[in-house]
């Protein structure tokens, strides 16, 4: 992902995957996931051991640790939003394919699907969709202010938004 350039992968898609990368490393080595708070974990390795810790894995991975720590809040946030749209469509869908919801929807749609869009320039980009487009080119802070712009305006129609805790997890193409 670090090597595709701008032209070819928006940031925020690039830091999507990263973030995706990250927690699942962290699952595989039983870090801070499950409810617990484990920063790092020792493993036998040759005749000694070998301490990994969570911020190891942020910056082997090569993200900061504060960095990561904030695009890690925006990118769950746009897979909270996309999970309270599937489950509460009709607080938000209408009749209009084309309204903002449904492109947001669309997007977050392509933005959280399991394996990696392909770069813009390459041959099996000519199949993406408008909305598979807009999540693999979309800048850093884009999508996380789309989504929270979303769920504010869903707020002050009265609509009750209750997101709840979904980890971003790579999961591979089947």
């Amino acid at each position: 992902m670090r090597s595709r350039s701008k032209a070819q992968t928006g940031s925020g898609y690039k830091n999507n995957i990263l973030v995706r990368l990250i927690v699942s490393t962290f699952t595989d080595l039983g870090l801070g996931t499950q409810n617990t708070d484990v920063k790092s974990r020792e493993f036998h390795a040759g005749d000694g051991w070998l301490s990994v810790g969570t911020e190891d894995v942020v910056l082997a991975l090569g993200m900061g640790g504060k960095t990561f720590k904030t695009t890690r809040s925006h990118v769950e946030l746009a897979y909270k939003v996309y999970q309270w749209m599937q489950d509460n469509r009709r607080q938000w869908d209408g009749s209009d394919q084309d309204s903002e919801d449904q492109r947001l929807f669309d997007k977050l749609e392509a933005y959280c699907r399991r394996g990696i869009l392909p770069p813009i320039t390459s041959v099996q980009a000519a199949t993406l969709t408008r909305a598979e487009r807009d999540a693999l080119l979309c800048g850093a802070r884009e999508t996380y202010r789309e989504a929270s712009a979303f769920v504010d305006a869903k707020e002050a129609a009265g609509v009750r938004v209750r997101l709840q805790a979904i980890p971003a997890i790579y999961e591979p193409e089947e």
